[in-house]
């Protein structure tokens, strides 16, 4: 039997599409929609496919190398990303790119959305961290659920200082199917500011680096480097 939920994102990688997402987001317009704590989140125009375009940005109380740890913590992630069912890596391109699909969940009426992004990573400098993703090629499909059309998903985290970190997470895309505009709403209310706090919250704590991680930070010394410093 089919469940009816819904899926939001996340993931996060600059993939040889850096400069159009840079592009794209400058020639977005960002209209402030809500502040909470130390997060703002910013509503973009939606184009003729009915996009849902929105950044958040903030300040995490957490070190930027723990916070690239919980990202790359695939089997712990849905213990904080909100309504994140799973993780599935298919393909490592590379050490900086990889193919993978995250499913999500929502609640009634509407389906799983499916998310089969590649994603990749990069750093333009020491201290600044980006995680991006895009609809991977060909689209994958499964049975339980509709496939999300995704132009662009980053996570870019600069550092600041040791314990504090500035984020801006970046969603384009569709998520698939009929959204009424009621739930579009809620998704920007709820989904990014859940995303941030749940990412900070799991961040300050982690202990455990994973393989993946391992390998970012060996294409990356500095992040090893980057947690004693002040």
């Amino acid at each position: 039997m089919q469940h009816k939920i819904f899926i939001f994102t996340f993931v996060i990688m600059a993939f040889g599409f850096s400069s159009q997402s840079h592009g794209r987001d400058n020639q977005q317009q960002w209209q402030r929609f809500l502040q909470e704590d130390q997060f703002t989140v910013y509503k973009g125009r939606e184009d003729k496919s009915r996009s849902l375009p929105f950044k958040a940005e903030g300040n995490l109380r957490a070190p930027l190398r723990s916070l690239v740890m919980a990202i790359f913590d695939y089997s712990n992630k849905k213990r904080w990303a909100p309504r994140l069912v799973r993780v599935d890596l298919l393909k490592r391109v590379s050490d900086k790119e990889f193919i993978f699909t995250e499913e999500y969940r929502a609640p009634w009426p509407a389906y799983h959305r499916l998310f089969h992004l590649h994603g990749a990573v990069s750093s333009p400098k020491e201290g600044i961290f980006i995680f991006a993703a895009k609809n991977a090629q060909p689209t994958k499909s499964e049975p339980c659920c509709i496939t999300s059309n995704v132009k662009k998903i980053e996570i870019k985290l600069e550092k600041i200082k040791t314990n504090l970190t500035k984020v801006t997470f970046t969603f384009h895309g569709h998520f698939g199917g009929w959204i009424p505009s009621w739930l579009s709403n809620l998704i920007l209310r709820k989904w990014p500011l859940k995303f941030l706090k749940g990412l900070e919250t799991y961040g300050t704590g982690i202990t455990f680096t994973s393989p993946e991680y391992l390998r970012i930070e060996k294409l990356h010394p500095w992040l090893r480097h980057s947690a004693n410093e002040s």
